[in-house]
């Protein structure tokens, strides 16, 4: 990772993977006894939940990339990555999630208020696509298919 420090007067090129006379430069860049002191942050507002993990809803306890999925909707058919031949009329299948369910195509409503697991989607044009489905929770799976 390599980076100028020319914003701050140094003109010198810093560079994680050398032993060049940068270090000078970067340690120039430390806070010293003369940097401004820092203010507190103030409370927060009167309306600011204020518990521990455990107390969060199921989905907030847990912070990380994956959200947590509970009954989320799953594609079943078809598969991702699949090739469908004579395409003009596609049942797309879904497992678990919460009806009513809405239907996008290459992310366009195609279907909405779907309360069966199976729904029938006709007049697709070929060539790729994208399936999304999304529950009445908000939870969403998609499947990326090509019609042929």
């Amino acid at each position: 990772m390599a980076f100028f420090l020319a914003s701050y007067g140094c003109a010198m090129h810093c560079s994680s993977h050398s032993t060049s006379p940068s270090l000078p430069c970067l340690i120039g860049l430390a806070p010293t006894a003369s940097t401004p002191n820092r203010t507190a942050l103030p409370p927060p507002p009167r309306a600011t939940l204020i518990v521990s993990g455990a107390q969060l809803p199921a989905p907030l306890q847990r912070f990380d990339r994956a959200p947590l999925r509970i009954n989320a909707p799953v594609v079943a058919f078809p598969p991702d990555g699949a090739v469908l031949e004579n395409a003009e009329i596609l049942t797309l299948k879904i497992r678990e999630g919460h009806a009513p369910f809405t239907v996008l195509l290459n992310g366009k409503p195609v279907q909405t208020g779907a309360h069966a697991p199976d729904i029938q989607l006709a007049g697709l044009s070929r060539g790729a696509a994208t399936l999304s489905v999304i529950d009445a929770r908000g939870q969403s799976a998609r499947t990326q298919v090509w019609l042929d």
